[in-house]
């Protein structure tokens, strides 16, 4: 046999290289080997089946004397156990071939195999050279201790990790964590793409890696981010309770784990996730983050692209235009890697009122770029006072960092709820005297039908007349319906808002008319509370934007209304009013 065969067989079998060099000792080979001058790809199982039945082993080494594939009989299967060693010279993807030929082991199916390989590479990077099963137990269970990070320290199935860290202490000598841990992704990343804690791209991490300065605080702790930052970096993190992200943050040096965000401590830089979240949580989450940093203090954002324009985050940037600086938005085409086509976007804030222009960045798809990224090949950046059509047409970068223009409705309209009155307390429909109880199910498709409403006291304090508008509050879709001259005195139940609009300010047609506008129903439904029973208070209400437009604008609007009404077309309000469609076919 040649010397490299025999070197590379000892290697993969963990046997002295004596053993396959003398033939006398060949009963003690724990393996077969198959020798030829070159090996041909895809390599027949059928045969490599066949020889080990004949040998009489269950492990088996195929060699050229410059390759070798290192196979075994489990379960009367045959799998491939490694390869060994490879050509290519990069680091990095001779930790993901070691590892990618693990996982084809059918011993390496569950989860708790995954996370055996990721205590290996723990082991590797703090120096750890285990024998056993037993000793590397020990070996991690001193780490964890270090690390304070309880975590259970027990390998489900020693023997092919035993064989993977070999094999990585002979390819990989001086592997760095981050490359470790971005190896170990890329080999699991089917199974674990379902998981936002694994969620980014190479070009998500190398910009996000160029905007942090050490010591950072990751709130959460993203594996696949938190590997493109140096080892030791990032001092606190939050975690929900994954064993995998714990680990990953033993992998990285993180000093401090924590699962009560409240508890973590924020560093000078602060690296801030939520992905895809959205909804009062969020904004009490962000607002929270803002109000604890210190002044000076950096936080990074890596979120959805609606962050910056969407509705539901209107108050966080409100915040963020008042008491922070906004430096960067960066918009990454590549998205978040989860096999969906949302897009990522990076904010970088600096807690300061020392307010500079704002950069845009849009960083396209397909770019190979190394080093600073400001420097790829298609990038493309701007500024708030200079922006391009590559943000105006995607983002709105005219007014998406700056709070919604208009005014308050509470400042000109007088804004309160309804009357909730007990049906005891109701007279019959037919009764002379009373005020018409009006309730949605009063809401036609034609107008207001009192014919069937039961008449309230006349007591009743909350009332709508002619002119008033009065606005849904207990459904998902806010239905309005503008009191007409000809309309008696309603009292209208708990479930409407009474809007009575300053007539020197707003006609309330034109109200009405905005109040039918898809810019309103989003304004409606960010507003709302609760999820089973939906809920949109007087005081939220109040709270919403109403377009500037003087009364002549509003008289020519009204008119453009009534005119295609009487000539029996529909008019869209959205486009009325902000001159845009928002139908499907754009006409």
């Amino acid at each position: 046999m040649r010397e490299d065969s025999a070197r590379m067989a000892a290697f993969a079998t963990g046997q002295p290289t004596e053993v396959y060099l003398d033939d006398s000792r060949s009963g003690e080979r724990v393996a077969d080997v198959y020798e030829v001058d070159s090996i041909s790809y895809p390599i027949d199982e059928d045969e490599i089946a066949k020889r080990l039945e004949a040998s009489g082993k269950r492990k088996l080494v195929y060699t050229d004397g410059r390759t070798v594939h290192f196979f075994k009989l489990v379960a009367g299967t045959v799998a491939e156990i490694a390869v060994t060693p490879s050509d290519t010279g990069d680091m990095s993807a001779e930790i993901r071939r070691i590892l990618s030929v693990f996982k084809r082991n059918s011993r390496f199916n569950r989860d708790n195999h995954h996370i055996d390989l990721l205590k290996g590479l723990i082991l590797l990077t703090r120096g750890a050279d285990p024998d056993t099963a037993e000793e590397a137990e020990g070996e991690l269970r001193r780490i964890f201790a270090e690390s304070a990070t309880d975590l259970d320290p027990g390998i489900a199935d020693w023997d092919p990790l035993d064989h993977a860290l070999k094999s990585l202490r002979e390819n990989c000598p001086d592997a760095e964590p981050g490359e470790l841990g971005s190896a170990y992704l890329e080999v699991f990343k089917h199974e674990t793409c379902r998981d936002f804690d694994f969620v980014g791209t190479d070009v998500l991490g190398k910009v996000f890696s160029s905007l942090i300065e050490t010591p950072c605080t990751m709130y959460h702790l993203l594996p696949r981010l938190a590997v493109s930052l140096p080892y030791g970096s990032i001092l606190h993190a939050y975690s929900e309770g994954s064993e995998q992200v714990r680990l990953f943050c033993v992998l990285m040096g993180v000093r401090e784990v924590v699962d009560d965000r409240s508890r973590l401590e924020l560093s000078e830089t602060v690296v801030a996730f939520d992905l895809l979240s959205k909804g009062r949580d969020f904004e009490n989450f962000l607002a929270d983050t803002v109000d604890r940093m210190p002044e000076h203090g950096r936080l990074v954002i890596v979120n959805a692209g609606g962050i910056l324009f969407g509705i539901r985050s209107e108050r966080f940037r409100q915040k963020i235009n008042s008491e922070c600086a906004m430096r960067y938005a960066i918009r990454i085409k590549h998205g978040y890697g989860i096999q969906t086509s949302i897009d990522a976007v990076i904010l970088v804030i600096e807690k300061t009122r020392d307010v500079a222009p704002t950069e845009f960045v849009t960083i396209p798809e397909n770019v190979d770029g190394t080093g600073d990224w400001r420097e790829w090949p298609g990038v493309q950046m701007s500024s708030t006072s200079d922006y391009g059509t590559d943000w105006d047409a995607p983002f709105n970068a005219c007014y998406c960092i700056m709070p919604r223009e208009g005014n308050i409705l509470g400042n000109v309209a007088e804004v309160r709820k309804g009357t909730m009155i007990t049906s005891s307390e109701l007279f019959p429909s037919n009764a002379i005297s009373g005020i018409p109880y009006v309730t949605p199910k009063n809401l036609t498709k034609d107008g207001l039908d009192l014919s069937m409403a039961k008449k309230a006291p006349g007591s009743v304090r909350a009332t709508a007349r002619p002119g008033d508008i009065l606005v849904t509050c207990n459904s998902s879709v806010t239905r309005t319906y503008r009191m007409k001259s000809g309309d008696p005195v309603v009292a209208p139940s708990y479930a409407f808002a009474i809007v009575r609009p300053n007539s020197e300010i707003y006609y309330p047609e034109f109200l009405e008319l905005y109040f039918r506008t898809r810019d309103f129903q989003e304004q409606a439904e960010a507003r709302q509370s609760g999820e089973m029973m939906v809920s949109l208070s007087a005081s939220e209400l109040s709270k919403i934007v109403i377009p500037d437009v003087d009364l002549d604008a509003q008289a020519d609007m009204i008119d453009f209304y009534r005119e295609a009404a009487m000539n029996g077309r529909e008019s869209d309000p959205d486009y009325v009013i902000f001159g845009k469609e928002t139908d499907d076919d754009g006409e």
